[in-house]
């Protein structure tokens, strides 16, 4: 005579038909929630970094935005000091030569060095956003 014995497990049950005879059934519900589960869980993950990446690219297209406008800046400050050298040295000419007043020469000098002074903390800015 054979006897019939069901064993629970976590995954299914197996149902046995005497000593020789035993099959296992497969609890696909469980395997389809972990499946599902682990598709969710890398979903998340691919999403994480995905923001993470976008974040980056962000911050790296500010820091580009903000160095060719410190550049730009510094560029512009460069040719108006090369400019107001020019100027200074015409007037100094001209002051030798009796065409201008002394005041004139000083205020020629007085704009040289505003423009030296502006090119110098236009240099440390750029200096600084490199970095």
């Amino acid at each position: 005579m054979t006897t019939n014995n069901v064993i629970k497990g976590s995954d299914g049950f197996s149902y046995g038909i005497g000593p020789l005879i035993s099959w296992s059934f497969p609890n696909t519900t469980a395997a389809h929630a972990r499946l599902a589960q682990a598709e969710a869980q890398a979903d998340a993950s691919v999403a994480y970094f995905d923001s993470l990446v976008l974040n980056v690219l962000k911050e790296v297209e500010q820091a580009l935005t903000s160095l060719n406008a410190v550049t730009q800046q510094q560029q512009s400050l460069a040719r108006a000091e090369q400019l107001a050298s020019k100027a200074y040295l015409l007037d100094q000419a001209r002051f030798e030569a009796g065409a201008i007043a002394h005041v004139e020469l000083l205020v020629s000098q007085r704009n040289l060095l505003d423009n030296r002074a502006a090119n110098a903390s236009a240099q440390i800015a750029l200096t600084v956003s490199v970095r």
